[in-house]
């Protein structure tokens, strides 16, 4: 009850997101959109708890997945510079599969004990223990950057310009 709000809010953010970036989608774009990975399927090795809430279980990203035909890759920050683990998750276009989908082969390979940040943790004074992990690592910004110039081939697109969205709803 005392976290309603926020759950709503949230819950209305991601919802505008997904209409944004179908819209988007719509225009000619590229699209991708970045969120923690999934933690609640019992088959995942990344499986948490069954209460994990997920972004990628939502009927508003399954609809825009379904409709954008978009692609997911999932891969580990600290194999792209970060101190912290983080399991994410980024769906994209499928044209964007050759500079994103490589992402896949970047899991973590630290000793277990390694990583001392816990993902749902609060601090002392209230904050989110992740949030010193939510700026991007350096190596990820790379790639994005090449996945943000990549430009749309005319074949790809009917009037639409050249451009690209990313979105990020951590």
């Amino acid at each position: 009850p005392e976290h309603v709000y926020e759950l709503e809010n949230n819950n209305e953010i991601l919802r505008r997101t997904c209409l944004l970036l179908t819209a988007a989608h719509e225009a000619g774009t590229h699209i991708s959109i970045e969120n923690p990975a999934d933690r609640s399927d019992r088959n995942s090795p990344l499986f948490m708890h069954a209460q994990h809430g997920s972004f990628w279980s939502t009927s508003w990203y399954k609809a825009l997945a379904q409709h954008a035909q978009l692609q997911e890759v999932t891969f580990a920050m600290c194999a792209l510079g970060s101190p912290y683990q983080k399991y994410t998750t980024i769906s994209y276009s499928g044209t964007l599969h050759p500079i994103l989908g490589p992402l896949v082969s970047q899991s973590c390979s630290h000793p277990p004990g390694t990583h001392r940040l816990k993902a749902g943790d609060r601090e002392a004074n209230g904050t989110w223990a992740s949030a010193p992990a939510a700026s991007y690592p350096r190596g990820l910004n790379l790639i994005l950057a090449d996945a943000l110039s990549t430009p749309r081939k005319p074949n790809e697109s009917t009037e639409a310009p050249a451009t690209s969205v990313i979105a990020n709803t951590a």
